[in-house]
């Protein structure tokens, strides 16, 4: 009833629809007002947030540091306790009952505590082999004629020979000391503590210093000293490289970890004197590493393999270059011609330009040996066998930078036609290599020449490759890849190759060719 009379009566709705929101003349937000305050509170709340989470966190990390020290601090302590004889690591030079490595835990947090002991060879009095510089001084008797001293300076290779024979390295010929040798490089010791844990941040470890000095003017102890260096390819020093130095003839045996200096080098005075029985090896994480080896009935190390031998009072001098791993990826192709019948695998993925090859097995090696085996043949630092997959690819990691040779494996029945790369491939340290191979089918006989620049290496496009050869004469162009590729010549023997090219000096040689040879050409700027 009472809404019949509402829509019946017309002035009552007149009013109502003339009534307004209270609100209705009061300035309100518009959708863009609403979405940029919300954006501007959102990253207001989200930097304080960061803000907390920050400080929280750094509270974190300056307890895991306030506890970090606490232990180098116990570290410390543990060895001012100790008696001077008695300061060193379980395996190390000097010899003692401190871990090299351990680890603890305090508060939830697990920390690795490092200690690195060393004998230090102060200069102040001289150092052991001489001043370090280009000779050492020594008073020369000679032989059948001791009267007639003489003061000489020697280097390293000439000065045991001096020695030997009566020479003396104490004082000039009037009688005079002579300076800056020291026969006992055991001077005192150097304690590095570094104590350092897991964390998002990645904080700076904890480091402590110390020396420790023996009562009277030398150390007790006695021996060799190892002047170790790891340089680069550009003959740098290598810093923070791993060294680990082995020798289980001696006792204490030694088993003795340390990083390198900024300069590369790790000097150790005060090793015990031992043959041939000093193991090295150095490294660095994502770097290439190189250690000397055992002599076997199956292999002799050369002379930079060997390993190390320290003799009473002298230095022995080693150095090991090491660098940035290298890698290779290699991919096989078909290079033949199903109407030639000179495929390499025939009948595989026909209509495909280059299509890969599978189950291609090769063998790689560098120039760089470390030996030879027991037949005296060379034993590489790098010779690694591998076969293509379902791809036609193939991958090799933490390569030393070399010149590097492929060979395809006689049953594969294949050779290489072309290369992405000139053959043999060079690696630079550090570099990602990529080469495709082109394969073709193996003949007995056959030459594969790469012409490059001889300024850069650079493959030579539009080179006229012409080889004279009994019963055989033929030209070939080269291609964007500067390679040439003569299969099926008639026989082993000398042949005759010219090279010309637009802009390059001309080429001329006879060549010996035997099996599947290979080699490479540089034309020099005419």
């Amino acid at each position: 009833m009472i809404r019949d009379w509402i829509f019946a009566n017309g002035a009552w709705r007149s009013r109502l629809f003339q009534m307004r929101s209270p609100h209705a003349e009061t300035g309100g937000f518009t959708l863009l007002e609403l979405l940029v305050a919300t954006f501007v509170i959102g990253v207001a709340v989200a930097g304080l947030f960061g803000l907390i989470l920050l400080t929280v966190r750094t509270a974190s990390e300056g307890e895991r540091r306030i506890a970090a020290t606490a232990l180098a601090n116990e570290k410390m302590e543990l060895v001012r306790n100790l008696p001077y004889s008695q300061v060193g690591t379980a395996g190390g030079v000097p010899n003692g009952p401190l871990p090299q490595i351990e680890t603890t835990v305090r508060n939830g947090t697990s920390y690795t505590v490092r200690t690195d002991i060393r004998y230090v060879d102060d200069p102040y009095d001289g150092v052991t082999g001489g001043s370090g510089g280009s000779c050492t001084e020594i008073s020369h008797y000679p032989p059948g004629n001791p009267g007639n001293c003489q003061d000489l300076c020697v280097n390293g290779s000439g000065l045991n020979a001096h020695l030997a024979h009566g020479d003396s390295l104490s004082e000039h010929c009037d009688g005079s000391p002579i300076s800056g040798v020291d026969m006992a490089g055991s001077d005192y010791k150097q304690v590095r503590v570094e104590v350092s844990w897991a964390s998002q941040q990645a904080p700076k470890p904890v480091l402590v210093l110390t020396y420790v000095v023996p009562d009277g003017i030398e150390g007790a102890e006695d021996g060799g000293t190892l002047d170790f260096q790891a340089l680069d390819a550009a003959g740098a020093g290598v810093q923070a490289a791993q060294v680990r130095l082995v020798n289980a003839a001696v006792d204490p045996p030694i088993d003795l970890i340390t990083q390198t200096n900024a300069e590369g080098r790790v000097v150790l005075p005060g090793l015990p004197p031992a043959n041939g029985s000093y193991v090295l090896s150095v490294g660095r994480e994502d770097y290439t590493s190189e250690q000397t080896y055992d002599t076997t009935v199956d292999f002799v190390p050369d002379a930079d393999h060997v390993h190390l031998s320290i003799f009473q009072g002298e230095v022995n001098k080693k150095t090991f270059f090491i660098d940035a791993d290298s890698s290779l990826a290699l991919t096989f192709e078909e290079g033949g011609s199903a109407a030639e019948e000179t495929e390499c695998q025939p009948g595989h993925a026909p209509g495909a330009e280059y299509p890969p090859l599978p189950g291609i097995a090769y063998t790689l090696h560098g120039t760089k040996t470390i030996g030879t085996d027991g037949e005296g043949e060379a034993v590489f630092a790098v010779s690694a066998a591998g076969t293509s997959d379902s791809n036609g690819e193939a991958v090799h990691e933490d390569l030393v930078w070399d010149q590097y040779a492929l060979f395809i494996d006689a049953a594969a029945e294949c050779d290489i036609a072309e290369a992405s790369q000139p053959l043999p491939l060079s690696l630079a340290p550090g570099e990602a290599a990529v080469l495709t191979l082109r394969l073709v089918a193996h003949t007995p006989v056959s030459l594969h020449v790469s012409i490059v620049t001889a300024a850069d290496g650079e493959p030579v496009d539009n080179a006229t490759v012409h080889l004279i050869g009994t019963d055989f004469d033929e030209e070939s162009v080269t291609g964007e890849w500067g390679q040439v590729f003569f299969a099926d010549l008639p026989g082993v023997g000398e042949y005759g190759l010219e090279v010309t090219a637009p802009g390059f000096a001309s080429f001329s040689d006879t060549i010996a060719v035997e099996g599947t040879a290979q080699m490479t050409v540089e034309l020099g700027a005419e």
